[in-house]
């Protein structure tokens, strides 16, 4: 950027702030959505209240095959579950690289004002004493 001044390295800077941000706020999306399906897939392992056991065949529920049908929905459940897991953390390895990125232009972006800004002080300190 050859030519700009200081103002427009500081709208720069906010432009790339802003934009981490972003990125920020979407790696946060994908890490609260992660949390919540593994908490989900945990709940699952949890002992259901009056599911018994299916080898127990004295229990009316088990011989209707109440039993092994909520096996089978617990089963298709995690199944599901796994896979949107699998999707997620595929999200948040792109989000991870988006993030980087955006984290490094910005803090390449601050260290270029903060140089621009730098020199301009000092180009103005040389004007001064020159004219001065």
């Amino acid at each position: 950027m050859k030519g700009t001044n200081g103002q427009e390295w500081n709208e720069l800077v906010k432009l790339t702030g802003a934009i981490f941000e972003v990125a920020q706020a979407k790696m946060a999306g994908h890490r609260r959505r992660e949390t919540q399906l593994r908490a989900r897939l945990a709940e699952l392992e949890q002992p259901q209240a009056g599911y018994s056991d299916l080898s127990d065949l004295s229990d009316p529920a088990s011989r209707a095959g109440a039993d092994a049908l909520w096996q089978h929905w617990i089963n298709c459940r995690r199944t599901e579950l796994n896979l949107e897991l699998a999707q997620t953390l595929v999200q948040i390895d792109g989000a991870r690289r988006v993030l980087a990125a955006a984290h490094g232009r910005h803090q390449a972006t601050e260290e270029i004002a903060r140089r621009e800004d730098a020199a301009l002080r000092l180009k103005r300190e040389r004007q001064s004493e020159q004219y001065g």
